[in-house]
């Protein structure tokens, strides 16, 4: 059995947060439905996309983080193609753009 899913606008303010206190720089890119929307969080370096991280239910009934669409070092064209499927799929979807690959241990820790 899963634990209580705490609402996406809350997961969203506390990483504003963590990564405001880091120095880091954080963009929301398309807001989702504010309670249950699925995250979506794109690291890029540069104003270039290097992967998409999405926060899913794993196995044991925890919250965790995979890698999803293209692999690292695709073109950004096929980001923006995956990005625009996921969103006709999923209207509810969060998507917010993290600058630097630092910035992945950040959300990672700050929602595991």
């Amino acid at each position: 059995m899963s634990e209580p899913r705490l609402a996406t606008h809350m997961l969203i303010k506390a990483l504003l947060r963590q990564m405001d206190a880091a120095g880091q720089s954080m963009m929301i890119l398309k807001k989702g439905d504010q309670e249950a929307g699925g995250l979506i969080l794109m690291v890029v370096e540069k104003g270039i996309p290097l992967f998409l991280l999405e926060r899913i239910l794993l196995e044991n009934g925890q919250y965790g983080w995979g890698r999803v669409g293209p692999k690292e070092g695709t073109e950004p064209e096929a980001f923006r193609q995956y990005l625009e499927k996921r969103q006709r799929f999923d209207p509810d979807i969060w998507l917010v753009e993290l600058e630097g690959r630092q910035s992945e241990a950040l959300a990672v820790t700050l929602f595991s």
